[in-house]
C-alpha cells in the first residue's frame, strides 16, 4: 500500500447521512428516463422501508437492515447505496463494491454513488479505479470539499502527489480550517521533495486542531530531513510511543549532545524501524519516511557517496570465485549483488534477504535466486545447517544494536571455511562496547570494531584484518567505517 492517509472528516464506514440526500439533477437519455420513473415510483413507494433499514443499520443490526433494503427491490438506487454500506459493515467488501457499483448505474447523476463507490475501492487497496468516480462525484458536487479531499488521497496513494495537492487545495478553499486536509496535504507535498513546505503543512494541521502523535511524528521527520536538528526533537518529544520517533530523538539527543544513546533499543526495535524505514508503515498505518526503496540507489550512491556494497566486495573478491551459494543480507535493491556479480562462477546461487518487500521487488529481474523477507536472523536460523558458502551484509549492522545474534546464527548456516562479511559505522568512545553498538546521529548503531571482532571469534570466527573505509556522507560529514571479514571455523 503505498499510502495511508487520514480519512478527511468522514469515518471509513460511509456515513449514513449519504442515503438520505439523494438527488437527480442532470438529464437523462431516453431509456435512462423511463428507469428514472421507475426508480421515483420504487424510491417513492419504499421511504418507510428505507427508513427502517437506516435505523436498523445506525443500531448495528446489519441483517435486518440488508434484508429491508433487499426488499427495496434491485431497481431502488438509494436502497443499492444502503446496501453496499450495510454489507460493507459486515465485511463483505466485494458484495459492498457490487451495490455501489449498481446504484452509481441506476442514477448515474448521483454523486452520493460515485462518492460511496470511489472511497470503497480506495479504502480496498484499488486507488487508481477509485479516481473515476470520486472525479465524477466531483464534477456533480464541485464545492464539496470532502469529495475533493477523498479524490485527493485516492491520488496519493495512487502516487500522483501534484494531482493530489490540486485536489487537496481545492478543498482546502473551501474548508480552510479543516486538519485532515492540511495534513494529507503535507504528506504529498513530502512525497514530491517539497520539505519546506510540507513542514508548513504540518504545521497549519496543528495549528488547527490536529495536534496529535501523528502529526507531530510527520513534522519532526520533515524536519530531520531539512537537518533543522533542535526543532526536530521538540516536535519528535510530542509524538508518543512511535517506534520510528524513539529511534530519531535518540539520534538527535547524540547529535545535540542531550544525553546521546540512552540504550533503550532492543532487537524488535531494530527490526521494526528497519522495516519501516527501507518499505513504509505496514497496511493501516500512517506513513512516516520516505519510502528508500523509490529512490534508493540514487539517493545512496549519488547524493550520500555510498560506497559500502563497493568496499566489501573489495575485501572478498578472492575468495568469491569458490562460492556455489551466498545469502545478501539487507539485499535492497541488489546494490551488493551487481557489484559482486563479475566475481562469481557460472552457477553459483545469490539468495535475498530483506526486512523490505518494496525494495527486493526492485532488484533487476534473475538477479537472485531466491527471495526471504524478513529478520535477518529469523532467516538464518531456518536455513539449512552448512548450507552457504558466504553471508554478507552491506549497511546492514547500522541498524542492528547486539551483533550477536547474527554472529550465531550465520555460523550455523555456513559450512566450514565459509565467510561472513560486513560493513560497521566505526564507533567514536561513544559507549560501543563488544558486540553492543551506540547509536549515532543518523540514527544507524556505531559500533566498537575490536569488540566485534573479539565477539566473533568467540562465537566460532577467525577475523581477518579490518578494512577501514569512508561508507557514505551524513549531513555533509563522511562516516567512517570498516569492512569486517570472518572465517568460520
Amino acid at each position: 500500500m503505498e499510502s495511508v492517509s487520514r480519512p478527511s472528516m468522514k469515518p471509513a464506514v460511509f456515513a449514513l447521512l449519504m442515503l438520505a440526500c439523494w438527488t437527480t439533477t442532470s438529464a437523462l437519455l431516453p431509456v435512462q428516463q423511463q428507469l428514472q420513473r421507475r426508480l421515483h415510483a420504487l424510491q417513492s413507494s419504499n421511504g418507510a422501508l428505507r427508513d427502517a433499514a437506516r435505523t436498523k443499520l445506525s443500531r448495528g443490526d446489519f441483517a435486518g437492515a440488508i434484508a429491508d433494503f433487499e426488499a427495496c427491490g434491485p431497481e431502488d438506487a438509494a436502497a443499492r447505496i444502503g446496501l453496499g454500506v450495510a454489507t460493507l459493515s459486515t465485511g463483505d467488501h466485494a458484495g459492498s463494491l457490487a451495490h455501489f457499483r449498481a446504484a452509481a448505474a441506476l442514477d448515474e447523476s448521483s454523486s452520493t454513488a460515485h462518492y460511496n463507490l470511489g472511497l470503497a475501492l480506495a479504502r480496498g487497496g484499488a486507488p487508481a479505479e477509485a479516481i473515476a468516480p470520486l472525479k465524477r462525484a466531483v464534477e456533480l458536487e464541485p464545492d464539496d470539499a470532502e469529495f475533493l479531499g477523498a479524490l485527493g488521497e485516492a491520488h496519493a496513494a495512487d502516487g500522483a502527489h501534484g494531482d493530489a495537492v490540486a485536489a487537496f487545495d481545492r478543498a482546502l478553499s473551501l474548508l480552510p480550517d479543516e486538519p485532515s486536509l492540511c495534513y494529507n496535504r503535507a504528506n504529498s507535498l513530502a512525497d514530491l521533495g517539497r520539505t519546506e513546505a510540507a513542514v508548513e503543512g504540518y504545521r497549519a494541521a496543528v495549528a488547527r486542531g490536529g495536534d496529535d502523535a501523528a502529526t507531530r511524528l510527520h513534522l519532526g521527520v520533515a524536519l530531520h530531513r531539512l537537518e533543522r536538528w533542535r526543532e526536530a526533537a521538540e516536535s519528535l518529544e510530542l509524538a508518543g510511543d512511535d517506534v520510528v520517533a524513539k529511534r530519531l530523538l535518540r539520534g538527535l539527543r547524540a547529535r545535540l549532545g542531550d544525553g546521546g544513546d540512552d540504550g533503550g533499543g532492543d532487537a524488535a526495535e531494530d527490526a521494526a524501524y528497519a522495516a519501516l524505514l527501507f518499505d513504509g508503515y505496514a497496511q493501516g498505518r500512517k506513513r512516516v519516511i520516505q519510502r528508500y526503496a523509490d529512490d534508493f540507489d540514487a539517493d545512496l550512491v549519488g547524493k550520500l557517496a555510498y560506497r559500502g556494497p563497493a568496499a566489501l566486495v573489495d575485501e572478498i573478491r578472492g575468495d568469491a570465485r569458490g562460492w556455489a551459494s551466498v545469502l545478501d543480507v539487507g539485499a535492497g535493491t541488489g546494490l551488493l549483488a551487481k557489484e559482486l556479480s563479475g566475481s562469481l562462477a557460472p552457477g553459483c546461487r545469490v539468495h535475498a534477504n530483506d526486512v523490505s518487500r518494496k525494495m527486493l521487488d526492485r532488484a533487476p529481474p534473475g538477479l537472485y535466486s531466491s527471495v526471504a523477507v524478513g529478520d535477518a536472523v529469523d532467516v538464518l536460523e531456518a536455513w539449512p545447517d552448512g548450507d552457504l558458502d558466504a553471508v554478507l551484509a552491506a549497511d546492514v549492522v547500522g541498524y542492528i544494536r547486539d551483533v550477536g545474534p547474527l554472529l550465531a546464527a550465520a555460523r550455523r548456516a555456513l559450512g566450514r571455511g565459509g565467510i561472513l562479511a560486513f560493513t560497521v559505522e566505526v564507533s567514536h568512545d561513544d559507549g560501543a562496547t563488544g558486540a553492543v553498538g551506540a547509536l549515532g546521529p543518523g540514527g544507524r548503531y556505531r559500533h566498537d570494531v575490536r569488540g566485534v571482532v573479539d565477539a566473533a571469534a568467540a562465537a566460532g570466527f577467525s577475523p581477518r584484518e579490518p578494512a577501514f573505509a569512508d561508507l557514505r556522507e551524513d549531513a555533509g560529514a563522511r562516516v567512517r567505517g570498516a569492512v569486517l571479514v570472518f572465517v568460520r571455523r
